[in-house]
């Protein structure tokens, strides 16, 4: 899933109507495409057995990004509470954000860029998640400040149930130097120098775990 650093430039407002100034979502039926809170957290603990470092992408965040699956085999775009859901080019906002922002907006935005996370042999790093996910909704006409668009996307609860947890590391870095792939003396975690990044075909080690919803507030990912 994308992140998006967002930067504020200008903003063009056209209110059609007095509904579409309101500051705030509007109320039934409109409420179930309201953003949904955390029902709790599940903490992924990734452990490296392997018996050298582990590189892993960050997206925007400092953390390792697992991926996610559902007992189909469908891809879950991890979410969290307050969490922007837009691309380059629109508002980033959600279908509750919608019922009260105008549609037309102009930000200035630029897309992030991967961090690298440095995993050393025997460490271990824990990934949080809200147990939310990205859900693209077809919101009713009325629910909408300004015209209606196709679909929207809103924070929600993920469904109780089976999940299947990978996360995948790079064996090696590149950079332009060797010290710029270390992390500083005495610790076992770090976020690398922007330079840190893998070559294409560079060797990877992938770790899977299976976590049931609502059951399992822990799960370890060891990679060997």
């Amino acid at each position: 899933m994308t992140r998006v650093t967002w930067q504020l430039g200008m903003v063009a407002v056209f209110c059609g109507t007095l509904g579409a100034c309101l500051p705030f979502p509007k109320g039934p039926p409109c409420t179930q495409y309201w953003d949904q809170r955390s029902p709790g957290t599940v903490r992924f603990i990734l452990d490296n057995q392997s018996g050298g470092p582990l590189f892993f992408r960050t997206g925007c965040g400092d953390t390792p990004r697992p991926e996610l699956r559902r007992a189909d085999g469908t891809l879950v775009p991890l979410a969290a509470e307050h969490e922007s859901a837009g691309a380059p080019g629109d508002c980033a906002i959600t279908c509750q954000d919608k019922q009260s922002n105008p549609a037309v907006c102009m930000f200035a935005a630029s897309i992030c860029q991967d961090g690298f996370f440095r995993l050393n042999a025997g460490a271990t790093t824990t990934v949080s998640w809200e147990r939310l996910e990205f859900r693209t909704r077809d919101m009713p006409e009325i629910c909408w400040a300004a015209s209606a668009e196709e679909s929207c996307t809103q924070v929600a609860a993920a469904d109780d149930g089976t999940y299947t947890l990978t996360a995948t590391a790079f064996t090696t870095c590149e950079a332009g130097s060797a010290a710029q792939c270390e992390c500083a003396a005495g610790q076992q975690t770090c976020m690398l120098d922007g330079s840190a990044h893998q070559t294409e075909g560079s060797a990877t080690n992938a770790a899977s775990a299976t976590v049931n919803v609502p059951r399992d507030g822990e799960v370890r990912v060891v990679f060997n």
